[in-house]
């Protein structure tokens, strides 16, 4: 009797154990499918490919927010790019310099970031909802000359590993002209193309977004097309060529060099 007694207490405790097994399991699946591989930590979910990646928002031509995201653990880094006033002012580091870096909490990241007009240490709260980020300004940089947005929605633009930009420099003896793909590697295919056109003689610029051209032959990116209203401004690639047309009709029609080509 007592040793039926042992047994039964035995398969008694084997179950409740199952049981709270099945159940943490269960738990950690539903965490699983909205936010991805996770591991605990304090009781947090934390995925490790929560944050990475190319984050992007755009309100109509008028301004576009970018956040390229790299998350080790709880901690975040990376870079805040923000274009405002139809181009007019470009918030954003040179390819290669982080101005983000922050803590995260679950779903939800705390960060501080410069502006490249001189500002330091502004504070925002990134909180990832499905599919999208919600960027929410919690302090304006202090010093210098900030454009942040109070609020904005982004999704996720590339892999989560996040693809690095590139961009050439289109140079003749009166424009010089960024191209930066935002997509990857140069001559990858986008729709998130920068173009950034001074004009030499009084510094003038203006700042346009487009995609890219490819060939109708085999399908290769050729160049990059962006559009102002009815002006569509054109540059090719391969013999390096600027063509503005207004109304289809050829405005401007002039050769270059890729400044950083030997």
């Amino acid at each position: 009797m007592i040793l039926n007694k042992i047994i039964l207490e035995k398969y008694q405790l084997l179950f409740m154990t199952g049981c709270l097994a099945f159940i943490f399991y269960s738990s950690a699946t539903e965490a699983s499918k909205q936010y991805g591989s996770t591991v605990f930590n304090r009781g947090d979910y934390i995925s490790h490919e929560l944050f990475s990646g190319v984050w992007q928002g755009h309100e109509d031509e008028y301004s576009s927010l970018m956040l390229k995201l790299n998350q080790n653990g709880n901690g975040i880094k990376g870079q805040y790019c923000y274009i405002t006033q139809n181009g007019n002012r470009i918030d954003c580091p040179a390819d290669n310099i982080n101005n983000l870096s922050g803590i995260i909490k679950g779903s939800v990241a705390e960060i501080s970031f410069d502006s490249s007009f001189g500002g330091k240490s502004g504070k925002s709260k990134l909180t990832i909802n499905g599919k999208e980020m919600r960027w929410t300004l919690l302090a304006e940089p202090k010093d210098g000359v900030s454009y942040a947005p109070t609020h904005y929605t982004l999704t996720r633009s590339t892999d989560k590993n996040g693809s690095q930009s590139e961009s050439k420099v289109f140079i003749n003896d009166k424009f010089t002209i960024n191209i930066k793909n935002r997509c990857g590697t140069f001559l990858m295919p986008c729709e998130e193309m920068l173009y950034v056109g001074v004009r030499n003689s009084d510094g003038s610029s203006i700042s346009l977004y487009g995609k890219t051209i490819l060939s109708k032959n085999n399908g290769k990116v050729v160049g990059a097309e962006f559009s102002n209203g009815n002006i569509i401004y054109h540059v090719y690639y391969d013999k390096p060529l600027l063509q503005v047309t207004k109304n289809g009709k050829v405005i401007v029609n002039q050769t270059g060099i890729w400044k950083n080509d030997n």
